[in-house]
């Protein structure tokens, strides 16, 4: 976002270090929001029956790592004013932005393999994993403008030098509404994920909720997870018939004490 700031000052003050500032700035952009998208990624899935390896999660960091290395390293050398340092950086930041684009495939490829798994979360997770994928087109559209920048397809409407009223209208659209966008979307979800677990905490769990079986999704009916308890009663009594009087612990009904119960 600063970066789309810095290019709205760009246009009344177009002195060498502003414009430095407004190139290194827009292309290291991208990658906090890939990292916070996939932060969010992390732990969402976290939360899942199955959770996804930590070490991929690590590897996954990698090309938006490397990413914003390479896109700092060619913000400064395309500032230079030796032409060979500004072929350089313009190669670099070509390559940054690649990885950029390949980061948003890979995060997008596991937000969509989550999809399956929603009926697991909570309401506030389920919160946090939509706002993720609402915010993928708005990454894209920050990332397309960075790529059309680096790859000088137009450079009389995408450009970062040149500061004429439709390149810092376009600029402004392509970069700076997505960035806040994305952050008011992932601000958005952060609230409500704290509040709805305090919510949960503070209210007493019921029998089906507290009897639920491991891997029975959270939106299971209730008369479902009775029904399953109901089956297990039934092999229970048959154990007692064949083993006689035992001693059972019933954490609902009798919360401090052992209950004899009998065939």
């Amino acid at each position: 976002m600063a970066g789309g700031v810095a290019g709205i000052i760009s246009v009344h003050n177009d002195s060498r270090s502003v414009i430095i500032t407004t190139i290194i700035l827009n292309n290291i952009g991208i990658s906090p929001l890939l990292m916070a998208m996939l932060g969010l990624l992390k732990t969402v899935d976290s939360k899942m029956p199955s959770p996804i390896s930590s070490q991929l999660f690590r590897l996954a960091y990698l090309p938006s790592m490397i990413g914003l290395i390479l896109a700092v390293v060619g913000g400064i050398d395309s500032s230079s004013t030796k032409a060979s340092e500004v072929s350089e950086g313009s190669k670099f930041t070509k390559i940054g932005v690649a990885l950029f684009i390949i980061a948003l495939v890979l995060y997008s490829f596991l937000a969509a393999s989550m999809v399956p798994k929603r009926r697991y979360l909570e309401s506030g997770e389920r919160v946090l994993h939509a706002a993720v994928l609402l915010g993928v087109p708005f990454i894209g559209v920050r990332i397309l403008f960075s790529a059309l920048v680096a790859f000088k397809k137009d450079p009389d409407t995408f450009s970062l030098i040149i500061n004429t009223d439709k390149v810092v209208i376009i600029e402004g659209l392509m970069t700076l509404l997505p960035e806040v966008i994305v952050e008011a979307l992932y601000l958005f979800a952060g609230f409500r994920l704290p509040n709805n677990l305090g919510a949960h905490r503070s209210q007493p769990l019921d029998r089906t909720e507290y009897l639920r079986p491991m891997g029975v999704p959270h939106d299971t009916d209730h008369s479902e997870v009775e029904e399953y308890h109901a089956m297990m009663a039934t092999d229970n009594r048959y154990d007692r018939a064949m083993l006689g009087p035992v001693e059972q612990y019933d954490p609902i009904s009798s919360p401090s004490k052992y209950v004899r119960v009998s065939s």
